[in-house]
C-alpha cells in the first residue's frame, strides 16, 4: 500500500488527493471537488463498508480512486442517487472493475444516456459519463453476510434518493438528505415540502450515527437529523405567514435570506435560497 501516507497527528491517511478516514469497519474517503468559479470547493465523500461501496464520488475523483476501490476490495456499488457528485466513479467503475452498480430503477435510463450538464457542474465535478445499472434491491448484504442494509425511497433532494438504512447497527446512510441542520440554498429540481416527509419517515427508524456524503460521519445523528426537520418547518411556517401577508417569494427570500450568495451566481441559479422558498 505504497499509495498510502499516513498523518500521525489526526490518524487519517491521504491517498493522493484523498482523505481516508476508518470507524470501525466503515471507511469514508473524501476529497474537495472546485473550479476556477468556485475556489473554496466541496467536499465529497463515499463509504466502504464490507466491500460495499455507497456512492462513487465525482468523476474528477475516479482516477485517484482507482487504487483505494481495489485495495478495499469493493465487490457492489449502490448510489444513493444520480447526481454528478455521487455517480460520477460509476463508468471507471464499469470499465475497469465488472462490478454491480445498483441504482433506484427509475434513474437508470437517464444513467445510461448522455446527458448535457450545466457548465459549472462540469468544471466542479468533471463531466458525468454514462454507465449501466442495475435496479435498486430492497435488501443489500455485504460481501462476507455481516451486514444488510434496507433501501428506503427517500425524495426530496432528488425525486429518486434512496437512504441504507443497517438496523442492527442502527446505521442510517443518507446521502443528500442531511448536509447539515440548517439550508441555505438547493438545487432547481429540489422539493422541500417531499424533503419534509422524508426526514419524518426517516426519524421513525432506530439509528444513532448518520453517514453523510458530504459531512461525514455524523455522531447524534438522530438528534441532528430533527434538528434540520425543525429549522425546515419554522421556516415553512414563516413562510406561510409572509405569503399570507402579500409577500410572493422573492420577496420573502430576500427577506429571509438577507445575504450575499456567491454560490447563486456560479450555478447561474441553479443553486439558490429561492429554490427552498419556492417549494417550501
Amino acid at each position: 500500500m505504497e499509495y498510502l501516507r499516513i498523518n500521525k497527528k489526526d490518524k487519517r491517511r491521504t491517498l493522493m488527493a484523498l482523505e481516508i478516514t476508518q470507524r470501525g469497519d466503515v471507511i469514508l474517503a473524501k476529497d474537495v471537488c472546485s473550479s476556477d468559479g468556485f475556489p473554496e470547493g466541496i467536499s465529497v465523500g463515499m463509504f466502504v463498508v464490507d466491500g460495499l461501496l455507497i456512492d462513487a464520488g465525482a468523476t474528477k475523483m475516479a482516477e485517484p480512486s482507482g487504487d483505494f476501490w481495489k485495495e478495499s476490495k469493493i465487490s457492489q456499488v449502490v448510489i444513493t442517487h444520480n447526481h454528478d457528485d455521487h455517480a460520477g466513479g460509476c463508468r471507471w467503475i464499469q470499465d475497469n472493475l465488472n462490478i454491480p452498480i445498483y441504482l433506484h430503477p427509475d434513474s437508470i435510463a437517464e444513467a445510461g444516456s448522455v446527458v448535457v450538464h450545466p457548465k459549472y457542474g462540469n468544471e466542479i465535478w468533471g463531466v458525468l459519463q454514462p454507465y449501466t445499472a442495475l435496479p435498486m434491491p430492497k435488501t443489500i448484504s455485504t460481501a462476507s453476510g455481516k451486514y444488510s442494509f434496507e433501501t428506503i425511497d427517500s425524495p426530496g433532494h432528488h425525486p429518486c434518493h434512496i437512504a441504507l438504512y443497517e438496523r442492527n447497527q442502527k446505521w442510517l446512510f443518507t446521502g443528500d438528505l442531511y448536509l447539515g441542520t440548517k439550508m441555505f440554498f438547493c438545487y432547481k429540481d429540489e422539493n422541500i415540502k417531499q424533503l419534509l416527509v422524508t426526514l419524518e419517515n426517516m426519524l421513525e427508524l432506530d439509528f444513532d450515527t448518520v453517514f453523510c456524503a458530504h459531512a461525514g460521519f455524523v455522531e447524534n445523528g438522530k438528534l441532528r437529523l430533527q434538528k434540520k426537520l425543525d429549522y425546515l418547518k419554522n421556516l415553512q411556517l414563516q413562510v406561510s405567514e409572509l405569503r399570507e401577508g402579500g409577500m410572493n417569494d422573492k420577496d420573502i427570500t430576500a427577506e429571509l435570506f438577507p445575504f450575499d450568495f456567491p454560490f447563486g451566481e456560479v450555478s447561474e441559479g441553479d443553486w439558490s435560497p429561492y429554490n427552498i422558498i419556492r417549494t417550501i
